[in-house]
């Protein structure tokens, strides 16, 4: 998948063109010049043409016969050849010794490396973070199990891991500046990162970021209980593929435009991929002028689908309208799709082979256009492409359109995982919280996960309190790399009166009870941390000032903290 980087691809291809054209340079002069030596002193014909190429091919070895000062010197052409040839013949020598030696350099290019990005392990999101890396220009050791010998291209270096050998050790951890480990054992990962956390420690000395892949996103979420958990940035390819599609084309945008109560999706499927995208859909698609989302999920394990999700997430169902079903054709039945039911501003199909989602999808549009049972756009789960990927926003989007989602490379890009600091702007949210001090004023590095992840989801939410309050997204949606915070333009007012912000406060409050629901807490009149009691689990009215303080802390931030220029969203 990464055999070498677009720029060293297209280097190798000019030196070859550069070495190729000097070769022709070469003989072309140098075949002049002794084609006209010869016929000055003997008549024209075929041993002149044939002594003129034997004489020009000898221009490439340093042979004496251009060393002759009367008959080369003289001449302007040979005088070129001989540079030329030397050139590209010494060219030829150092690319020979180059090839003959490169697992030598190789390996001694990965022993003093630092401040690179190390890649451990060969899951598939593993080798689409090397191209991304390579993409960005940094600098990579991948250790994987999938080569014999080390070898380079461009920024890139791969080297081999032996049976029982830590990766660890032959990657150079602690001169790492970022280690991302992702293995094809979910296992595996969590116990490669773990270690490297023990390895490292914790100090303030520690430098090196940790990121770990998990497969399920759950555990992802969860890994803050494991010893060291709360140290490593966790992350799934389900997760970031999710929150890719999700984030370019929001379904309350897509409800807005078919003038739905609310934002009201189907999905088809519902293993990791489906089960991500109804979490971040329930909590990234809140606005003021919409009622709480709707999901209706398609899956024949309806009571595996009861038992597993809704066991982890024992108060979805009060955060959002949620229904499952085993087929199409028993949701229609029972009025969740199609008729009056809220129109579905947008369906998900997310089987895991590609082949099988095309099959799913065709007869779901077929059905759904004969049947209106549709009014958005179809997404298709395809890792490795096939159908149109569409750009940002929901304007161009058609109804009832398939458009493919969910690659490795717009998961490796969705992950963050490669950003400097992925954590860069949940940091100041979370420096906004603890200004007012109580349980969530501890620094950042001392934060459970938990916490963490609430901070990452104010982020991720922000869009939407955007679009609460008027503004038109569509040009942050259509960037070709979705930036972290939008860009807002310098003539604008983000909240404009007292009103704005406390509508967003409130709408702030409504996210972080879905949050905490989600994560399985309940009301209680006493906080109670072990059993998931929280005393503020009610209505932003019925909250005490100093606790609605905490949600105004979130606007004042957005107010104060979005970046301005030229070009920024505006209202629509």
């Amino acid at each position: 998948m990464h055999e070498h980087s677009p720029r060293s691809g297209r280097l190798n291809v000019w030196l070859a063109g550069l070495a190729f054209g000097l070769a022709l340079l070469t003989f072309g002069l140098a075949y002049w010049a002794w084609y006209d030596q010869a016929t000055a002193f003997h008549a024209a014909g075929l041993r002149a043409h044939e002594n003129a190429a034997f004489m020009a091919l000898r221009a490439f070895d340093f042979d004496e016969a251009y060393e002759n000062p009367e008959r080369v010197l003289s001449d302007w052409r040979l005088v070129t050849a001989r540079w030329t040839g030397m050139a590209v013949f010494t060219g030829a020598l150092i690319a020979a010794g180059l090839a003959l030696f490169q697992s030598q350099i190789a390996a001694l290019r990965a022993a003093l490396i630092r401040d690179h990005v190390l890649i451990i392990g060969d899951h598939e999101m593993a080798l689409a973070l090397v191209d991304q890396a390579l993409v960005q220009r940094l600098p990579i050791l991948h250790v994987s199990t999938a080569v014999t010998h080390p070898a380079q291209s461009g920024s890139l270096i791969t080297v081999p891991r032996l049976t029982g050998e830590d990766p660890l050790k032959v990657g150079s951890v602690a001169r790492a500046a970022k280690v991302v480990i992702a293995e094809m054992d979910l296992g595996a990962s969590a116990e490669g990162a773990l270690r490297a956390h023990e390895r490292l420690g914790s100090g303030p000395r520690t430098r090196t970021e940790l990121a770990v892949h998990l497969d399920d996103p759950g555990t992802a979420e969860y890994i803050h209980h494991a010893p060291g958990g709360d140290h490593l940035f966790a992350f799934s390819e389900a997760q970031a593929a999710a929150r890719e599609v999700m984030a370019r084309h929001p379904p309350y945008l897509l409800a807005r435009r078919i003038g739905a109560s609310r934002a009201h999706i189907l999905i088809v499927g519902f293993g990791r991929l489906g089960k991500a995208l109804a979490r971040d859909h329930v909590l990234n698609n809140l606005t003021s002028d919409l009622d709480a989302p709707s999901i209706t999920v398609i899956d024949p394990r309806v009571e595996h689908v009861h038992g597993d999700f809704l066991h982890r997430h024992p108060e979805f169902g009060d955060a959002c309208l949620f229904q499952i079903f085993g087929s199409l054709a028993e949701a229609a039945a029972a009025g969740a799709i199609g008729g009056d039911a809220t129109p579905v501003c947008s369906a998900y199909v997310c089987l895991h082979e590609s082949a099988r989602a095309l099959s799913v999808a065709i007869p779901l549009r077929e059905r759904a256009s004969r049947d209106s049972l549709i009014a958005g756009p179809i997404f298709v789960r395809l890792r490795s492409g096939g159908l149109m990927r569409p750009g940002g926003g929901v304007r161009n989007l058609e109804p009832v359109r398939l458009y493919s989602f969910g690659g490795l490379d717009a998961a490796a890009r969705g992950s963050r995982v490669l950003d400097p600091d992925p954590d860069a702007a949940a940091r100041t949210i979370h420096e906004a919280y603890a200004k007012l001090g109580g349980y969530s004023a501890a620094p950042w590095d001392t934060l459970s996960e938990e916490l963490r992840v609430s901070n990452r989801r104010v982020l991720t939410h922000l869009p939407a309190k955007l679009a609460s309050l008027g503004f038109d997204l569509e040009p942050w949606l259509s960037e070709p790399r979705l930036p972290a915070l939008p860009t807002i333009a310098p003539t604008e007012t983000i909240l404009r009166n007292e009103a704005d912000r406390r509508s967003l406060a409130e709408l702030e409050h409504r996210r972080w009870m879905v949050d905490r629901r989600m994560n399985g807490w309940r009301f209680g009149p006493i906080r109670d941390n072990r059993r998931k009691f929280h005393p503020d689990l009610v209505p932003f009215d019925d909250l005490p000032d100093g606790i609605q303080a905490y949600d105004y802390a979130i606007i004042d931030w957005l107010n104060d903290n979005l970046p301005r220029a030229a070009g920024g969203l505006k209202r629509a």
